[in-house]
């Protein structure tokens, strides 16, 4: 990495490098914060940017997942959530087909993320079952984003994958929880069971509706019954 005329000149080699690094972070690290927080401070060194903000875009709700300044120890990306800021709708709509939207203060309002002169914002378009965004901020410059706009699109996505991957394990840890979630059977009912004590009929109703709902298999292990 070079300094030219004080602008920052990178070789795509050192780009690929960083992506590299950015994979193997989210890889090996176990704390999603921690592996973003290293992330966030290597990337705004390496291209000298100020802010970047994780979100998530729930219909009309954003929700920011992580948030990291380079200059702001109290740097709060809440006014993002605001209606009219970041809206997923009106992103999509212009952004590039590699999910990306640049612009300035009057493109997207980033007034509201406190000095902003400019940022990249990147949409979750080319992963499934996610919808989030990635921000990247520059506070001191009008910056051209074209030279590292595909870097930081590759990074964004790396990221958003992982988040997709946490989501699913975190909802099949739930699922599980709830599937072997039992109560001890009281002693008064030690040595009985619904089919001993329902008549066939109602015993076959519920074992049908159970049966139904689970589409034949088994609600702990999903074996076919």
């Amino acid at each position: 990495m070079d300094k030219m005329a004080g602008t920052l000149i990178t070789t795509e080699q050192e780009m690929d490098s960083l992506v590299l690094f950015c994979m193997e972070l989210l890889e090996n690290v176990p704390e999603m914060h921690s592996a973003l927080k290293m992330i966030s401070e290597r990337v705004c060194s390496f291209f000298g940017l100020d802010d970047v903000v994780y979100a998530e875009h729930t219909g009309e709700q954003v929700s920011v997942l992580y948030q990291w300044s380079a200059v702001e120890k109290d740097f709060s990306a809440d006014k993002m959530c605001e209606p009219g800021v970041f809206e997923w709708k009106r992103l999509v709509h212009i952004a590039r087909p590699d999910g990306s939207v640049a612009g300035s203060r009057r493109d997207f309002n980033i007034g509201n993320m406190g000095e902003a002169r400019t940022a990249l914002v990147i949409l979750s378009t080319s992963v499934r079952d996610f919808t989030g965004s990635v921000v990247f901020v520059d506070r001191k410059e009008d910056r051209d984003w074209e030279a590292i706009r595909s870097t930081l699109v590759r990074i964004a996505n790396q990221v958003f994958y992982k988040f997709r991957t946490r989501k699913k394990e975190e909802a099949q840890r739930r699922a599980l929880d709830l599937k072997l979630n039992f109560e001890l059977v009281p002693d008064g009912c030690w040595y009985s069971n619904l089919r001993s004590i329902l008549s066939k009929k109602q015993w076959d109703f519920i074992r049908q509706d159970a049966k139904e709902r689970t589409g034949g298999r088994c609600a702990i292990c999903g074996r076919k019954t």
